[in-house]
């Protein structure tokens, strides 16, 4: 029949066939780059292996029906898609959407686990397709096809965090990211890494302990897309629950910080106690789960442990390296999660809650039995971490981590000594920090010990008064003395490093003659006031001895 071609026993007009295959031409050109894939569970939480899953987003305005038109491509295997994705909406495609038999499902971690889909807030959107597909942890690439041509691609080439999905910046980019989120992803959510116009982020806090102060580091970075000015970063002791209120600590203005980049703020507090809840905050801005964080930072009487004694080098009858650690507190301590090491690494020392004693010496041994053996009158406390920070002979770092990751304590040693004569602490002033060698072979461990130090009294002595200065200005604690008392030398340096070893201050270099006081005004010799933080004094009698102290400039 001219003009027509007959089909299923009726005639179908050739200008119908034309305009149908335009439509679909039609509609594929118009979602093409609209939809894509967005986010990606490979690295799943936990051991599960039933929780990945593969987020699209359609960045355009209307629906876009996914059946007989898109499928993901995922290695070799192809699967097909089924459903609609709505315009600005998310779809999750899921390895199992919900529990059964054990077996964790989508709903039950980004739902409320009914075991029935729309019922909660977090459900607010298409049901996930459940179907088979499986993500390689340490690398791959899923592919979305639109009419089996390539249309978006994401790919990893690492396994990342575990828990944590991978990201898109934004639907055009082609930056893919690990999520920032604080619950490790983002499904049918605004992805993490999303640039908002205004977002600082509290990045990270790192604490440490320096002789009763507390030092105090926090990085906070600028990921939105406008500078940041007249933002403030405010510290609080946190509230014993709902009805106390925060008490400030301090609350500084911070500099502008421009998109991209980030700041670091330090300061140096006295706090009270040996631990301290504080709650460091940014205002809310854009996104708010990143400007605050709750912390535990070590208070003036920290450590509450820390190192006593060591032996390093066995021989003979005593066939075990130890390391005596001492409660000083005045009450019980729960020693949990906490780590022993060398230089090199880092051992838990206990298997779980030990309560050591208020003023308790306890003993870790590599060989529980032999130092049994070799000290049968110990009646102590006896740990054996497995496996064991085995010391070196040469020279090594003994370091002592708490439960919260703060070094509490450590002693750089360069030698050892013969016939089983330990490393000793001081035990009383001004040798608290100082080690010296056990009086006898063996050592003390379990009592107080009983050291001698390979200086005798016409050793160097120095003070620095006071350790926490304030050059401002203000009239109040401008300047710190540096009080020495030295034996006799071919010379004597008095420097001033900062806390990454530059040096900022030479007051004695290579002088032959040596005063009893130095005063340091906490300027550079340049003369440039030097920023707060912790400096540290340098003393050498050339040939015989040096020490270092620690010094603050606070403001």
């Amino acid at each position: 029949m001219v003009g027509g071609i007959r089909a299923h026993g009726g005639t179908v007009n050739r200008t119908g066939i034309i305009l149908g295959v335009l439509m679909v031409v039609g509609l594929a050109n118009s979602s093409h780059g609209d939809v894509i894939v967005n986010e990606v569970m490979a690295n799943e939480p936990g051991a599960s292996i039933s929780l990945q899953w593969i987020e699209l987003y359609n960045s355009g305005a209307a629906p876009v029906p996914l059946d007989n038109f898109f499928q993901l491509q995922i290695g070799a295997s192809t699967l097909p898609l089924t459903g609609t994705i709505l315009g600005q909406g998310y779809f999750i495609v899921c390895r199992r959407l919900f529990s059964s038999g054990g077996t964790p499902g989508f709903e039950e971690i980004w739902g409320n686990n009914s075991g029935v889909w729309g019922d909660d807030p977090r459900e607010q959107f298409p049901e996930p397709l459940d179907t088979t597909f499986s993500l390689a942890n340490g690398g791959g690439t899923v592919e979305l096809l639109q009419l089996l041509a390539p249309v978006s691609t994401l790919s990893w080439s690492q396994d990342g965090q575990d828990g944590y999905s991978w990201e898109r910046q934004t639907p055009t980019s082609q930056f893919i990211g690990q999520s920032i989120d604080p619950s490790g992803s983002t499904p049918a959510r605004l992805n993490s890494l999303v640039p908002l116009p205004d977002d600082l982020s509290l990045d990270s806090v790192q604490v440490a302990a320096d002789h009763g102060l507390t030092v105090m580091a926090f990085f906070i970075r600028n990921n939105g897309r406008n500078t940041q000015t007249n933002r403030t970063l405010t510290v609080s002791l946190a509230g014993l629950d709902l009805m106390t209120a925060d008490t400030i600590v301090f609350s500084d203005s911070l500099p502008p910080i421009d998109s991209g980049f980030v700041t670091l703020v330090q300061r140096v507090l006295t706090l009270p106690g040996v631990y301290v809840s504080l709650h460091v905050a940014l205002e809310p801005d854009d996104r708010t789960y990143n400007d605050s964080r709750d912390i535990v930072a070590p208070g003036d009487a920290y450590p509450p442990l820390r190192l006593s004694e060591l032996l390093a080098n066995p021989a003979g009858v005593i066939g075990t390296e130890w390391i005596e650690l001492h409660n000083r507190l005045d009450s019980a301590l729960v020693l949990q999660n906490w780590w022993i090491g060398d230089a090199g690494s880092m051992y838990r020392i206990d298997p779980g809650p030990v309560v050591v004693a208020a003023q308790e010496r306890f003993v870790l041994a590599e060989d529980s039995s032999a130092f049994r053996s070799a000290y049968p009158a110990y009646q102590g406390m006896l740990v054996q971490p497995t496996p064991w920070p085995a010391l070196n002979d040469g020279g090594d770092t003994v370091r002592l981590v708490d439960s919260f990751g703060i070094l509490a304590d450590q002693f750089a040693y360069q030698k050892v000594f013969e016939d089983n004569h330990t490393w000793c602490r001081g035990e009383e002033p001004p040798r608290l920090d100082d080690w010296g060698k056990s009086t006898v072979p063996g050592g003390s461990p379990g009592a107080i010990n009983d050291v001698v130090f390979e200086q005798d009294a016409s050793g160097i002595r120095l003070s620095v008064q006071p350790e926490l200065f304030s050059p401002d200005g203000d009239g109040q604690d401008e300047q710190t003395s540096i009080i020495i008392a030295a034996p006799s030398a071919s010379g004597y340096d008095l420097k001033i490093y900062d806390r990454k070893g530059r040096l900022v201050r030479t007051l004695v270099d290579n002088e032959q003659f040596l005063r009893d006081e130095y005063e340091w005004n906490g300027r550079s010799d340049g003369g440039v006031r030097l920023p707060i933080g912790l400096y540290i004094v340098y003393f050498e009698a050339k040939g015989v001895e040096s020490v270092k102290r620690p010094v603050v400039i606070a403001r």
